[in-house]
């Protein structure tokens, strides 16, 4: 349920590194201006690097979808 009143910080994750990437993640409260408790939650992964903005595809890597799922489903209600 929505509770206006209820204030959320700014967050972010430090954890050792994993075998894979920098198990990072970040999360950002709700927009005062939203009617629900939305937050939005993303990794911070240094891996495979391009070489050039122009090769950027604007589609996430699936692998850090799943990782970021399954540290929200760990460590947030």
């Amino acid at each position: 349920q929505h509770d206006p009143k209820a204030r959320y910080p700014f967050w972010f994750v430090f954890q050792e590194p994993t075998e894979e990437d920098t198990n990072l993640f970040y999360g950002f409260p709700p927009n005062a201006w939203q009617d629900t408790d939305t937050v939005r939650v993303g990794p911070v992964f240094e891996v495979d690097a391009l070489a050039d903005p122009a090769q950027a595809t604007g589609t996430p890597d699936p692998r850090h979808v799943t990782r970021m799922c399954e540290w929200v489903e760990r460590h947030l209600p």
